[in-house]
């Protein structure tokens, strides 16, 4: 892996089940799935078509990497709305665990998660606590619409976003993304992760 800032993913992840208040089993064994698929992706000999915009700047190695760990932290946001009392389920277009790596149609801005049955996306802060907060436009512009919510984590922290935050955020455009159109956050409102669901 190029980037040396992606770290291993026990070193990462395996204390959020006392952080997050979760099952410890639960959490290891969540951790151990995503290893052994990011080793099985990497050895694969699949060739790569993907457009460059979905990727932005990452290596392939990269983008498996980021792809995998998205995927793993919303099975544990899953888990998290589960102990308290919710229901929850992936539901996003990657939900059948499968890594795209032709083409853009398969794609999309699909919302990740059903809590209660309503749409939740999950977005993470992979800087830690910022100023400022980036959203994709499609996803902006889904939530502005009320077709769905984000759940915004940061380390370990989470702020909701909907419609009435988009509305009030100005579409930029983000050169650190590649030149994409994003919706810029600004003040938000942080709810620890150890406590209740403030949905």
């Amino acid at each position: 892996m190029s980037n040396t800032s992606r770290t291993d993913w026990i070193t990462k992840y395996y204390e959020i089940y006392r952080k997050w208040d979760l099952k410890e089993d639960r959490v290891k064994g969540i951790i151990e799935k995503y290893i052994n698929r990011l080793i099985e992706e990497l050895i694969s000999d699949e060739p790569w078509n993907l457009d460059r915009f979905f990727r932005d700047n990452r290596s392939n190695e990269e983008y498996l990497y980021d792809i995998l760990e998205g995927q793993m932290i919303e099975e544990f946001v899953v888990e998290w709305f589960i102990a308290r009392g919710h229901s929850a389920q992936r539901i996003g277009s990657d939900a059948n665990g499968k890594i795209v790596r032709q083409g853009r149609a398969q794609i999309t801005t699909n919302p990740d998660l059903l809590v209660d049955g309503q749409k939740v996306e999950v977005q993470v802060s992979r800087q830690g606590k910022r100023n400022k907060y980036h959203i994709k436009k499609g996803k902006g512009d889904k939530i502005l619409k009320g077709l769905n919510k984000l759940m915004f984590i940061v380390e370990d922290k989470y702020f909701m976003v909907d419609s009435s935050t988009i509305d009030k955020a100005p579409l930029i455009i983000n050169r650190a993304w590649g030149g994409k159109e994003t919706y810029e956050i600004t003040n938000v409102n942080y709810l620890k992760l150890g406590g209740n669901y403030g949905y």
